[in-house]
């Protein structure tokens, strides 16, 4: 009990300190993932016919999908919340994205009808310079900073961490919509400073339990409720300017179409419901466990795979607009059916790749050259956990468990949170991100 609010625990953590529940978690938020891209930069919504039923359709799977950014800095918090800094973990997630910028740009290069400029291999060789993945380069930075915040956290009382995510929810998620404007620079939620505040949200549920009364009959209706408002609202904002009511400049539109973006209050929503729901499920029968083990090991190469620029813009690229045409009811199963069918053809190169640096040994030399640089640096071997305040001992079994948990571990601790958004969304922050990726 902690003040007046009983508590559980989650689902115990499998062999190896795993919950298979935000394992499952990590996989569903990818399918979201995969599910935007299908139908942004797929081309399937810009393709629809504004207010149509398909345009609908469309864009309430994309509502739905929009939370899949915050619920990965919710598992990397609820997953590290006890854990100290390693070295090896930003090394092997790097050597991972080089793995698939450099591997899909030479594959291109052999390609005949695709060209392969100087400025392509620039970006394939040096991916943090050229913002190639921005939750990549906003993530690492995010774990610079996770002993600091891990420790100030764990310092507070239960009722001192409620208060501050309160605090935090209306400063970041409320004001800036009634204002209109990014006050606190977020960035829409591109950014390190968002993924931060949702780091706090989540590794309070570590710290501190789950509500006993956050059963699934209340997770389920607030993630469905949520997703449908922030649609309405969207839905009402086109039909107003559609009708010359409203102008798209007008503080009004902003307002309402707003809702559906990373820092909508209603995203918030539905990733704290999701990851509540997900993190109760207990998953013990054998099958199950590997299927969600190895799907959850293949998350993070199954972004790195389609968002990199070789795939983003010569495969990906309006491939299904032609899904725009479908009745409603037709086109939405197209698209979650399209999206399953990547989802899973993606896993299978990311696995691959699991495979191949299991064969060629890289996490030895992962942390071979992480306890050198340790050292160096003063700090200790790299799979020594440096105390962070949150638990009497270093625990070994840690890694495994945190790694699983924020989308880091692919079977050799070599992965990460993955980059998320729709990048034809209708924000300003996504049209920022559009000129950044351009390459040639």
């Amino acid at each position: 009990m902690t003040g007046n609010i009983t508590l559980t625990e989650t689902q115990a953590p499998a062999k190896g300190g795993r919950n298979l529940g935000v394992e499952l978690f990590r996989v569903f938020s990818m399918y979201l993932i995969v599910l935007l891209h299908v139908l942004g930069q797929g081309g399937v919504y810009p393709a629809c016919a504004l207010l149509s039923p398909s345009y609908k359709a469309a864009w309430f799977l994309e509502t739905i999908g929009y939370c899949s950014v915050n619920c990965y800095a919710l598992i990397s918090g609820y997953a590290n919340a006890k854990n100290g800094f390693r070295f090896r973990r930003v090394i092997s997630l790097w050597l991972e994205v080089l793995f698939f910028t450099v591997g899909t740009t030479a594959v291109c290069a052999l390609i005949p009808s695709i060209e392969v400029s100087t400025s392509d291999w620039l970006l394939a060789v040096f991916p943090v310079t050229y913002k190639e993945y921005w939750y990549f380069n906003a993530y690492v930075l995010l774990f610079a900073f996770m002993p600091i915040l891990n420790k100030g956290l764990a310092s507070l009382t239960a009722g001192q961490y409620r208060l501050t995510c309160g605090f935090l929810f209306v400063l970041t998620a409320i004001l800036p919509k009634i204002s209109g404007s990014d006050i606190f620079v977020l960035g829409s939620g591109y950014s390190c400073m968002w993924l931060m505040i949702l780091y706090v949200f989540g590794a309070y549920f570590r710290l501190h339990g789950i509500p006993k009364a956050l059963k699934w009959y209340v997770t389920v209706p607030a993630f469905v409720l949520a997703g449908f408002a922030a649609w309405a609202l969207k839905m009402y904002a086109e039909t107003l300017l559609r009708d010359g009511v409203l102008e798209s400049s007008s503080k009004s539109y902003v307002l309402l179409k707003g809702f559906v973006s990373y820092t909508s209050p209603f995203m918030v929503i539905m990733a704290l419901a999701a990851l509540i729901f997900f993190a109760k499920i207990p998953i013990r029968r054998r099958i199950p466990a590997v299927v969600v083990t190895y799907l959850g090991k293949a998350t993070f190469g199954v972004f790195l795979f389609h968002v990199g620029s070789m795939m983003w813009f010569h495969w990906l690229g309006g491939r299904y607009r032609h899904y725009a045409a479908y009745p409603a009811w037709k086109l939405t199963l197209a698209v979650l059916s399209t999206t399953l069918a990547l989802y899973l053809a993606f896993s299978l190169v990311s696995l691959f790749r699991i495979g191949l640096f299991r064969l060629a040994r890289v996490d030895r030399g992962i942390d071979f050259f992480a306890d050198r640089l340790g050292r160096l640096l003063s700090i200790g071997p790299a799979n020594e956990t440096v105390s962070d305040g949150n638990s009497s001992t270093a625990d070994s079994g840690s890694r495994s468990d945190a790694a699983s948990q924020d989308g880091t571990d692919d079977g050799t601790d070599d992965g990460t949170d993955a980059r998320t958004g729709n990048p034809q969304s209708e924000q300003a922050t996504d049209n920022e991100m559009e000129s950044n990726r351009a390459k040639t």
